[in-house]
């Protein structure tokens, strides 16, 4: 055996670089083999650190879930506590609902059951309640200006738990147009989570025979004349004119009936405006116009501006049928969109001219 050692040494000092054996050349090629050999042998060692090491992985975990829903309610502790006992970080935030009480947990954005990181963040939506509790006192208010309170109040709860009655009764009174005469359910009257409550209400039309006088629209811009007409259920129609007049781009420069003159029954309001055009750079201004068949009685109207995830109404009315036409002055890429009763019958897409 000891012979077989030293025979096996031998051979493997012949095959090393030796000065007593190789001339120069061959301890050259020897040394360079020798080198190829050596960076190949790290690498492969190197390369089996590594994969042991992904072998091991992170620490991970399964994110449990805390969402409330029909049979079981989870309030904002105890979500946070089995978070941390999964070593989740929880990121709270709040929203108004009208389907679940104060500190329960609407949503989380990580999907239950998914496997994440130790450490990670959690992001949880939790419930503040109705933006409003209880019912207010709007006898005295705006029609217009209650609807605009309503859809404000309620625009980041997932349905309004408090909505005007229709139809409205109008009565005539010597309130200006639009007043709220009588509200049911009185002013006090608690909201309860998850429940409608329908607000009946009676409104002034004004004192008998004045209810559709105009007023002088001359010099007031488009939105302000579209919403006083709107709020009273009168049509109109608005044209651009071309004659030169004192008053800025989109305002009114004629109107028909003139003021102080009432407006026939059945009958429309014709307005003239200027063109806007002072605008910023990616604005567009036009006329939107539709033709709606003739009803036996007024539709429900609403035309909105749509782009990206933000809405805005331009137009909220009763209305007999006939011809729509409105100014807008909206971003370029809007989306207008037209609603009779809630049903979409015209979308129209804007653009600024190149």
């Amino acid at each position: 055996m000891r012979d077989f050692l030293e025979n096996l040494w031998e051979k493997v000092k012949r095959l090393l670089p030796n000065s007593r054996y190789d001339d120069k050349e061959t301890r050259y090629f020897k040394n360079i083999v020798l080198l190829i050999i050596g960076v190949l042998g790290t690498m492969i060692l190197l390369g089996t650190l590594i994969f042991f090491i992904s072998l091991k992985g992170e620490n991970k975990t399964l994110v449990p879930d805390v969402t409330s829903n029909e049979t079981v309610k989870v309030d904002i502790i105890t979500a946070i506590m089995k978070l941390q006992e999964k070593q989740l970080v929880p990121h709270i935030q709040i929203k108004h609902s009208t389907t679940l009480e104060r500190g329960y947990i609407l949503e989380q954005k990580e999907n239950p059951g998914s496997e994440v990181r130790l450490g990670r963040t959690v992001h949880l939506v939790v419930s503040i309640g109705s933006s409003i509790d209880k019912i207010g006192d709007y006898v005295g208010k705006k029609l217009s200006l209650l609807n605009l309170e309503l859809q404000q109040a309620f625009a980041s709860s997932d349905k309004a738990l408090l909505e005007i009655k229709q139809p409205i009764m109008f009565v005539n009174n010597e309130a200006e147009y639009g007043t709220i005469l009588e509200q049911k359910p009185a002013p006090g009257t608690m909201i309860q989570e998850n429940k409608i409550i329908y607000l009946e209400l009676v409104v002034s039309k004004g004192p008998a025979g004045m209810e559709r006088v105009l007023d002088d629209f001359r010099g007031k811009p488009f939105s302000f004349v579209m919403a006083k007409l709107a709020e009273r259920n009168i049509p109109f129609v608005f044209t651009l004119t071309n004659e030169e007049n004192k008053y800025k781009g989109g305002y009114v420069v004629t109107q028909d009936p003139p003021p102080d003159q009432p407006v026939p029954e059945n009958g429309v309001v014709s307005l003239e405006i200027n063109e806007v055009t002072k605008l910023d750079k990616d604005e567009v201004f036009g006329i939107f116009e539709y033709i709606i068949n003739k009803y036996p009685t007024d539709v429900d109207l609403k035309i909105v501006a749509k782009i990206d995830d933000e809405e805005e109404v331009l137009l909220s009315m009763k209305h007999p049928g006939g011809k729509i036409s409105i100014p807008y002055v909206v971003r370029s890429g809007t989306e207008i969109i037209l609603y009779l009763f809630d049903r979409e019958v015209k979308r129209q897409y804007i653009v600024k001219p190149e």
